[in-house]
């Protein structure tokens, strides 16, 4: 899921935040995933200051 700028979207824990069905319409390769981690509690768009980025990849075969 894109951020847009206004919303984050909810994650926690071992949640599902986004479900794509891997079909013959994506290309084979790597994907970056990158996600932002603000501790439970804080309004993240509120608080900027912390924000923590943590940087994963996707591979389809």
């Amino acid at each position: 899921m894109a951020f847009d700028g206004t919303r984050l979207s909810a994650w926690q824990d071992g949640e599902v935040v986004v479900e794509l069905p891997i079909t013959s319409d994506l290309a084979r390769g790597e994907y970056p995933l990158y996600l932002l981690r603000v501790k439970a509690g804080i309004e993240p768009l509120a608080h900027p200051e912390f924000w923590e980025l943590n940087v994963g990849a996707m591979r389809i075969e």
